[in-house]
């Protein structure tokens, strides 16, 4: 919001800090602080990730429950701000989008990218738990401006999570910020819940997948909604 952005340049007048300073919310009430000052115990439902069922979310910025569909994309929506006091011009800022099966350790990084696959105790499948959605170099920002980048995102089939998770319809989604230039405050290890508190490079959207085209085996049905 321009409010939003007159705040920042006036506080740059009073403490023109240097460096570069890009992040997201872990909530509404997070004030960029690193770590997170609130502390806040849900802290998997950042307001700077959103899903839509169809390419509006520029326009419309609500969440929706992502739809499961075998031959179209969902799509995600991370809104990145520049909390510095210098134009972000570097084409080396990167924003990383990633998916993980929900009701899991969810340990960075391998619940994330891609290393992880469990075999299904019954069909003997290997099943993906996690990996990498996409990446978009973040364009340039001014003091307090934000952007609001797209990803497309084909959504693991639930079903294939039937035998091997109790909420096989749960799923989280991870956007981290990767740049040379505003490297994170606090150095990440495999405790995902601290990496997201102390660094607002990092935050995390959890989701429920609802399933417009029921699967069918011969041991079970699933439903048309998993979750409501």
């Amino acid at each position: 919001a321009a409010s939003d952005v007159y705040k920042r340049q006036a506080e740059c007048l009073l403490n023109p800090t240097q460096g570069y300073d890009v992040g997201m919310q872990d909530t509404m009430e997070d004030n960029y602080d690193e770590p997170n000052s609130n502390d806040p115990d849900v802290f998997w439902h950042s307001p700077d990730i959103w899903v839509r069922n169809q390419n509006d979310g520029k326009i419309i910025q609500v969440h929706q429950n992502p739809e499961y569909d075998p031959n179209n994309p969902v799509y995600v929506y991370v809104r990145v701000t520049n909390n510095s006091c210098e134009t972000v011009i570097s084409y080396e800022n990167n924003l990383n989008l990633y998916w993980s099966k929900a009701n899991t350790a969810l340990a960075w990084p391998e619940h994330w990218d891609g290393s992880l696959s469990i075999n299904d105790p019954i069909t003997g499948q290997s099943i993906l738990m996690g990996d990498d959605v996409g990446t978009y170099t973040i364009p340039p920002l001014g003091p307090g401006e934000s952007t609001i980048l797209e990803f497309p995102w084909q959504i693991p089939n639930p079903a294939d999570y039937q035998n091997i998770n109790e909420n096989p319809w749960h799923f989280c989604l991870l956007a981290r910020v990767d740049s040379p230039f505003d490297p994170m405050t606090f150095a990440e290890t495999s405790n995902l819940r601290d990496n997201i508190k102390k660094n607002y490079n990092i935050v995390l959207k959890n989701t429920n997948v609802v399933n417009i085209i029921p699967v069918s085996y011969t041991h079970l049905t699933l439903p048309t909604i998993y979750s409501v």
